[in-house]
């Protein structure tokens, strides 16, 4: 329990912190933090569970949602419950690939979104870079 600021007490909402053992080893984070019914995903990138990172971008894009839907499975959790995704990319002329990429894996319905092209993400080879919000069902 919590003092609130009016002096009564109020319930904290439990969580948790995870690392599914089908995405790669994190380096000084959690892939995946829990608050009630809202998962919270750190930025999936291309590399897969064994530390490989494709060289094309469309590949890391795919393997980025890969780790974005084993994420949110180990919450049990799916692509259908992210409310909103934000996707980082290093060049311009990387969009249209990636964009495929998301609209194969979340349809025709997609959850709210933010896309940033930005100078570099955290290590050179990371060409895509994938964060989600989902709400369990």
């Amino acid at each position: 329990m919590q003092q609130s600021a009016g002096g009564g007490k109020k319930k904290m909402a439990k969580w948790h912190k995870q690392n599914p053992p089908t995405v790669h080893k994190p380096m000084g984070y959690s892939h995946v933090a829990r608050v009630g019914d809202l998962i919270i995903l750190a930025g999936q990138v291309g590399r897969d569970p064994s530390g490989k990172v494709p060289g094309c971008v469309e590949a890391q894009a795919v393997q980025a949602f890969e780790n974005i839907k084993a994420c949110l499975e180990s919450e049990g959790a799916g692509l259908k419950d992210l409310a909103k995704v934000t996707i980082y990319i290093t060049d311009y002329s990387y969009k249209e690939a990636v964009l495929k990429v998301r609209d194969r894996y979340l349809g025709d319905a997609p959850p709210t979104s933010m896309f940033v092209v930005c100078a570099a993400l955290a290590l050179p080879e990371y060409l895509v870079e994938v964060e989600g919000i989902a709400v369990a069902p």
